[in-house]
């Protein structure tokens, strides 16, 4: 078996452009029915847009535009994309009134038949007597399906499935025969390749026979094992089937839990499951955010000035991949404002406007949308969200895992996830060096995370790994004061990159980092004070950390019991 070549196909459907859609439709649609000379018969829109819908509606229709129809002038902006009115619009003036009507009679609103001359009539009317290559004609009717590898066999199956006489075939038809071996191909027509042909929609992702169930261990095994994100079990699953469920989800949480980190995993993620399917676009909210931001503005001249997330979303060609938009710090600015347009289309498919087209525009199917937020309660910066944001979107908090592993009392995933925090340190410089953003001091940064990355460095001994472990389980003792990995990463990257001596860098550390955490309880910041002078045993090597603490100490507030760090 064969099927049609993609250069057969290209070639063909520019030999049909030569000719009117009234030869490769409707004539075909009305001698399939069993339309003759001078018998009326029952045909119309009905059958000829059966036809449409069996040999011109390939994979890929722009919206709105179900038919491909390669015949006379093609459009700027569609192609040969037809709407669904086309046979009773454009056909059926064709065949009404204009001069293919005398090649016809119309005795009925239902009945048509051939004049007694319509074969002469349909001759003249061919552009220069040239007649209608059936081979070019077969390829595009026949372009998805296993064919006989025979030339003969191909024409005998169009002659017989439209029932051409042998007057017809020879007055209207060229029966030339291609080179075969130039016709066929062993294999069809990849979907990719036929929609970029055609100038239709790119097929989006594919399963390839594979099952949900397989994506979502692979999510789980790209975030936790590639990654190196350390999450609870399930809170991947659950964050998919929130996506998918509403495509608007809400990433809550204190910061240093890792949402933005999760969500740049999450998408990584799909891509690689989904090969050249999955777009990322960030957008980092600020405080005076506004629609323009978001979609563009009128421009004066008019038209819009687009954003790069509406030219991604709404001007793509390729509408049905997955679209990932993370919106970072989203409650930095009204969510309700700047997202008005988007928020209706995430929930019912509503067309959105778009500032300086005249036209509407579909969101794509696969777009999802996930904002991360700080709670206004805590970061008096950010806004609250509303009630119709809360009713239209999932929110997900996102959990502390260095609180999980301190309350589990796991120091063993403590050690691994310190170790995998330095690794995603590394491989945020090699993929900066890889796309060509270089520093000229990641030499240095690499040779030292090298360094303690080693299974016998400093960083990864048990001396520095039982004094960190026990800051946590200090700073745990409040919910207020307790860290995050986000804090570690910071501490573990000081440590390993400054050149400092380990102890004194992470007293360094101490006083840069964990300090600025405690506001709160007085006796977190004291026993962590009595832990680091122990600790230090006069060195001075801790004196960093010793004097941030001691001077966290004296904002003490007698009625409260707390501690306030003062910036």
């Amino acid at each position: 078996m064969a099927f049609i070549s993609v250069g057969q196909l290209a070639q063909s459907l520019e030999s049909l452009q030569r000719f009117h859609a009234f030869f490769g439709v409707t004539f075909l649609s009305m001698k399939q029915t069993g339309v003759q000379v001078g018998t009326p018969t029952v045909w119309g829109s009905q059958q000829e847009e059966a036809l449409l819908g069996q040999y011109f509606s390939p994979n890929g229709a722009p919206p709105g535009k179900p038919y491909c129809v390669p015949f006379g002038r093609k459009e700027p902006k569609t192609w040969f994309w037809k709407n669904s009115k086309y046979s009773g619009g454009t056909l059926q003036s064709a065949r009404s009134r204009d001069a293919y009507s005398k090649a016809l009679e119309h005795p009925s609103d239902k009945e048509w038949a051939f004049a007694p001359d319509y074969l002469g009539k349909l001759e003249a009317l061919l552009p220069s007597k040239q007649r209608i290559p059936v081979f070019d004609l077969a390829a595009w009717l026949y372009r998805n399906e296993d064919l006989p590898p025979s030339l003969d066999d191909v024409e005998s199956r169009f002659r017989e499935e439209f029932k051409v006489a042998d007057d017809e075939y020879m007055r209207l038809f060229d029966a030339t025969r291609p080179t075969p071996t130039q016709y066929f191909s062993p294999a069809p027509i990849p979907e990719e390749e036929l929609a970029q042909l055609i100038h239709g929609v790119p097929p989006g992702p594919s399963m390839l026979g594979r099952s949900e169930a397989d994506l979502i261990q692979h999510l789980e095994r790209w975030v936790s094992e590639k990654e190196g994100l350390v999450l609870p079990d399930g809170f991947i699953r659950a964050f998919y089937g929130a996506l998918i469920a509403q495509r608007f989800v809400v990433l809550s949480g204190r910061p240093g839990t890792g949402k933005t980190a999760f969500v740049r995993a999450f998408t990584e993620g799909l891509s690689q499951f989904f090969e050249n399917s999955v777009w990322p676009l960030e957008v980092s909210v600020g405080s005076d955010f506004s629609e323009a931001d978001v979609l563009g503005y009128e421009k004066i001249s008019g038209g819009i000035a687009a954003t790069a997330l509406s030219r991604k979303l709404f001007m793509s060609e390729r509408p049905k991949d997955i679209y990932i938009v993370l919106l970072d710090e989203m409650n930095l600015s009204h969510v309700d404002h700047y997202l008005a347009r988007l928020l209706p289309a995430l929930e019912s498919d509503a067309k959105v406007e778009l500032p300086g087209l005249d036209s509407e525009s579909l969101l794509p199917s696969d777009a999802f949308i996930v904002g991360t937020v700080n709670s206004f309660l805590e970061e008096t910066t950010r806004f609250q969200l509303s009630s119709p944001v809360k009713r239209r979107a999932n929110i997900v908090e996102m959990p502390n895992a260095l609180g999980g592993l301190v309350a589990d009392d796991d120091r063993g995933k403590f050690d691994k996830a310190c170790v995998d925090l330095l690794k995603q340190t590394k491989g945020r410089i090699l993929k900066r060096q890889k796309v060509g953003f270089p520093s000229v001091l990641d030499t240095f940064r690499l040779e030292r995370l090298n360094a303690a990355l080693a299974p016998n460095s400093d960083i990864r001994s048990n001396p520095f790994g039982d004094i960190l472990w026990h800051v946590c389980q200090i700073c745990s003792r409040s919910e207020a004061t307790s860290l995050t990995l986000g804090v570690i990463q910071d501490i573990l990257d000081y440590v390993a990159m400054s050149g400092r001596p380990w102890r004194v860098a992470l007293g360094e550390q101490l006083a840069f980092k964990v300090a600025p955490q405690l506001s709160g309880p007085v006796k977190v910041c004291e026993e962590l004070l009595s832990y680091v002078v122990a600790i230090d045993t006069g060195t001075g090597e801790l004196r960093a950390a010793i004097a941030a603490l001691e001077a966290i100490l004296q904002t003490k507030d007698a009625s409260t019991g707390h501690v306030l760090f003062r910036y």
